[in-house]
């Protein structure tokens, strides 16, 4: 998956939330320990979005030194499936 991305007009329907829900059912299917991911600061809702699921931001850099300039990190977030194996796993709660 290279971009995630819902269209203005069909957010806060939960299809983001479904759409990460699905790539972690995935990755736990198949075996992955962990699902790593970027975003930037400036991407607010998908920050938060990910954080509610569990990932964690587990390293931040600049994407360009342009982007160092003007202070806008990106973040590498980590969900570790090892973990998430158990029914509470915040992907396979109802409503989440």
């Amino acid at each position: 998956m290279l971009h995630l991305s819902v269209a203005l007009e069909h957010r806060r329907r939960g299809l983001a939330k479904a759409l990460v829900r699905t790539v972690l059912q995935f990755a736990a299917y198949q075996g992955y320990r962990e699902v790593v991911l970027t975003t930037s600061m400036m991407q607010h809702a998908a920050l938060a979005l990910y954080q509610h699921f569990g990932f964690q931001i587990t390293r931040q850099y600049f994407f360009t030194k342009s982007w160092a300039l003007i202070a806008v990190p990106e973040f590498q977030l980590t969900y570790w499936l090892s973990s998430a194996q158990d029914s509470q796993a915040p992907w396979q709660r109802e409503g989440k």
